[in-house]
């Protein structure tokens, strides 16, 4: 079906919609797509949110779990330091820990971390896409789960 036919079509009360400032657009439940062979894979970016993911939530110094507004990301090597903001030189930490860090390197403030920072790997671009919390039973047999 062209996009501009896929405009057209009602939005039903069964339908999951997009607003857009000028419309509310039907969601697909499937797409098929023919001239397709692979599946994208995609490198999570570093986020906040992404770094919660990678490290499970937990605190690199303590491995304490942490609520969402207690996480920070903080630099193994101080940024003032030329530490860089990658995925090797970041974990998710305590924000109380974090500032009473400050600048200082982890033997300067006597922290030692409790694991090691790694590259994430490469995800399906699919788990990727997410609509507020709209799933799509319909998916499951198309898209095979990790």
């Amino acid at each position: 079906m062209k996009w501009s036919d896929w405009l057209k079509l009602p939005v039903r009360w069964e339908d999951d919609g997009i607003r857009t400032p000028s419309r509310v657009v039907r969601v697909p439940r499937v797409i098929v797509a023919v001239a397709f062979n692979k599946v994208p894979l995609k490198r999570p970016r570093l986020t906040l949110k992404h770094l919660r993911e990678r490290d499970k939530h937990r605190c690199a110094y303590t491995q304490r779990v942490l609520k969402p507004e207690e996480c920070s990301m903080e630099h193994v090597v101080p940024k003032s330091k030329g530490g860089a903001t990658e995925w090797r030189n970041v974990v998710l930490a305590d924000k109380r820990i974090n500032n009473m860090r400050g600048n200082r390197t982890l033997k300067e403030a006597g922290l030692t971390l409790k694991v090691k920072p790694f590259i994430p790997g490469v995800r399906p671009f699919h788990e990727s896409l997410r609509i507020r919390g709209v799933t799509f039973p319909e998916w499951e047999f198309f898209v095979k789960k990790a």
